[in-house]
């Protein structure tokens, strides 16, 4: 089972600079409370996920793809 890409190349750069971002505002001090980072950091390990393996369940519920559709002849080549 292949499962179809739907993030594109922008979206993606995007996701994975957001995600470790995210992921840092804890370990940084950034933010208050153990619990809120730990929240940060659950949200940007999904985004992150997201931007690494261009695959994204919200996009693929709502019907979105920022992904290049391929051509034909890449698909069969």
């Amino acid at each position: 089972m292949r499962i179809e890409k739907n993030v594109g190349d922008m979206d993606r750069v995007l996701r994975i600079l957001i995600g470790a971002g995210l992921l840092l505002v804890g370990p940084l001090g950034l933010v208050g409370p153990r619990a809120s980072w730990i929240l940060f950091g659950l949200a940007g390990l999904a985004v992150l996920l997201t931007g690494v393996f261009r695959v994204c369940v919200t996009y693929k519920l709502l019907g979105i793809s920022t992904a290049k559709r391929r051509a034909a002849n890449e698909i069969a080549g």
